[in-house]
């Protein structure tokens, strides 16, 4: 048995902190300093094992910081893939070595090209691991590279996933079900979306369905969606495709796109499509400023062609936005099947923003369902149950 003041947890991520010259530590969002909670749950320290991308001092307010005194950062040397892979590869193994002898128990957070270089290690000590799965590796890959390199690459990730989780002393899952199908685990298993969102006033419900109300025929109608423009498996190209054909008889359209990225990337994805004047590109915003921005918005689009849960369409409807998504990953367990669309459709997804655009009645139905779904990810009871999971995997283990 091991003591339980003696534990230490390595998390292993390929999530990119970022951090200025003051050592500090920032997230997008996804990994804070309060989701470190769940893995000292199992011991007094944690070691955090993931990539690392400068930024100025100044650029922090558009992040949330992860830092915090029990958390220690080890970051890879490089900045690509290719760099971490081949021309640091060495350096990395060592790295990753001494950080896992160091630590008790480890942590993957799933799909992960670091999980690749520590699993020899875990296959082929006793350390018991975890994992979190918070989307499909093979669809994650494939969407991300095309082609037939990320056909392989998908079908390699999805492999050696598949086989690192059914392995593993436990897994939580973000979806309900969709994952647990695609990654069954042989251990403890548990569901918890990793959004966790602060409890939201009725007052915002009742907002929402004052604007739907007051809205004219004719006024302009803002269409938003947040995501990154260098990845397309976002399904960027698809909605702007959508709201182009839509622009015939509704000419006010606008499309809001709230991310980072490569601009000239996204605009050759359109085939010389002219967005100039429609396409409206927000940047980054700070967080409180996402949820203003959220409020602004009259239907907010998912088209993904493949996804865990999103974190943002999670937000959305917690906003009580009228939201359409492919049905993919786990966007099905958040949206009614009406509001589901296939995947790369864009008549289809043109058609369900006209429907929402036609009919007001429509549009309060869904922003008071979606308002009611949202209220299962509200920060109180994520944690419970996320807590519940984590302490299982304690008693187990120690």
């Amino acid at each position: 048995m091991i003591k339980k003041n003696e534990i230490t947890v390595l998390f292993v991520t390929d999530h990119k902190f970022r951090s200025p010259s003051n050592g500090r530590f920032y997230s997008d969002g996804k990994i804070v300093s309060l989701t470190f909670d769940r893995y000292l749950r199992l011991g007094q320290s944690v070691f955090v094992l993931s990539r690392v991308t400068p930024i100025l001092s100044e650029e922090t307010n558009l992040y949330t910081e992860s830092s915090r005194p029990d958390v220690f950062f080890s970051s890879y040397r490089g900045k690509s893939w290719r760099e971490i892979l081949l021309r640091h590869g060495v350096v990395n193994i060592v790295k990753i070595y001494r950080l896992f002898n160091e630590s008790n128990i480890v942590v993957l957070r799933l799909p992960s090209i670091s999980s690749i270089f520590i699993w020899p290690l875990l296959f082929f000590s006793r350390k018991p691991y975890v994992v979190e799965v918070a989307g499909h590796a093979g669809d994650s890959f494939y969407h991300a590279l095309g082609g037939a390199r990320g056909r392989l690459a998908g079908l390699v990730m999805s492999l050696a996933t598949r086989l690192i989780v059914r392995r593993a002393f436990g897994a939580i899952y973000v979806t309900r079900s969709y994952l647990q199908a695609a990654y069954p685990c042989l251990g403890m298993t548990g569901s918890a979306s990793n959004v966790e969102i602060k409890s939201v006033s009725g007052d915002v419900l009742q907002r929402r369905v004052e604007k739907i109300k007051n809205r004219f025929d004719g006024e302009e109608i803002k269409v938003g969606v947040i995501a990154s423009y260098y990845n397309m498996y976002k399904g960027l190209d698809v909605l702007i495709d959508s709201v182009s054909r839509l622009r015939v008889t509704h000419p006010k359209i606008r499309l809001h796109i709230l991310g980072s990225g490569n601009l000239e990337a996204l605009k050759r994805t359109v085939k010389g499509k002219s967005i100039d004047g429609w396409v409206v590109f927000d940047g980054v915003l700070p967080k409180d400023k996402v949820l203003t921005w959220l409020d602004d918005i009259d239907i907010y689009c998912q088209p993904s062609r493949t996804e865990g849960l999103p974190r943002a369409l999670i937000e959305a409807i917690s906003r009580a936005c009228p939201s359409i998504g492919t049905a993919v990953g786990g966007i099905p367990e958040l949206l009614p099947k009406e509001f589901l669309v296939p995947v790369n459709d864009s008549d289809a997804l043109a058609n369900k923003i006209e429907q929402l655009i036609s009919s007001k009645d429509l549009c309060i139905s869904a922003a008071c369902s979606n308002f009611k779904e949202a209220s299962n990810y509200y920060q109180e009871r994520i944690n419970s149950e996320i807590n519940f999971f984590w302490d299982l995997i304690r008693d187990g283990v120690f």
